[in-house]
């Protein structure tokens, strides 16, 4: 496995556990009035007591920061990758991730030029949209499939995977056939696919994927 994607993946597991770890009854309470901007440097790595000092804050206190640095002429690009991660990880729950501010990061997100950024997004979907068939996360995440920089020298990145997925988490009418004809673009995402999540059961299956796919109104769904 190359070393960045192990760097991601470990990186990754410990933002699940502090976006899963309730705050212990010891830690500080912080309100919107009292943010410590001053730990916030946003341009290098985010140091393990700043990572959890941004995780225990609350969501308005987190828009009060966004809002800070939207001031200093700081968008979500200008944040070092790592924290371009947390600002997705804040929007993971269903209460956040319809917000104005969570839209923004989204759907910056979605065209990251960094791999672990989109990977995360494409987990923070599957995940808060799990079961629930909802159609805009399925076309973004379907546009996010088509960016060519999810390979290198023709061989899928595992990013795609990440996006299969969260597809197939999903769910919803027509996402199987739409996931199936997205995976059918390359032999590794194909057998993926096959092995690891759910391929149509028929021939039948497989053209209605391809048609759906190629039509123009699926974007629209």
């Amino acid at each position: 496995m190359p070393m960045v994607r192990i760097v991601a993946l470990v990186f990754f597991l410990g933002v699940v556990l502090l976006v899963q770890t309730p705050p212990s009854h010891a830690a500080p309470p912080y309100s919107s009035a009292s943010i410590d901007t001053a730990r916030f440097v946003i341009a290098k790595s985010a140091a393990a007591a700043d990572w959890q000092y941004f995780f225990r804050l609350p969501f308005q206190a987190k828009k009060q920061l966004w809002q800070h640095h939207l001031t200093l002429g700081q968008s979500f690009k200008d944040w070092h990758w790592q924290w371009r991660i947390g600002w997705i990880h804040a929007c993971g729950n269903r209460q956040h991730i319809q917000t104005e501010l969570c839209q923004t990061i989204m759907a910056q997100g979605e065209i990251d030029k960094a791999l672990v950024v989109r990977s995360n997004l494409a987990r923070v979907y599957g995940r808060v949209y799990a079961a629930a068939a909802y159609a805009p996360a399925v076309m973004r995440l379907r546009r996010m499939y088509d960016n060519p920089q999810n390979y290198r020298r023709g061989q899928p990145l595992f990013v795609t995977y990440e996006i299969l997925t969260a597809l197939t988490k999903i769910g919803g009418d027509g996402t199987q056939g739409l996931t199936y004809a997205l995976a059918a673009q390359h032999p590794l995402t194909l057998r993926y696919y096959q092995r690891r999540l759910h391929a149509p059961s028929s021939q039948a299956g497989a053209q209605a994927a391809t048609s759906l796919l190629s039509s123009p109104a699926a974007e629209d769904r």
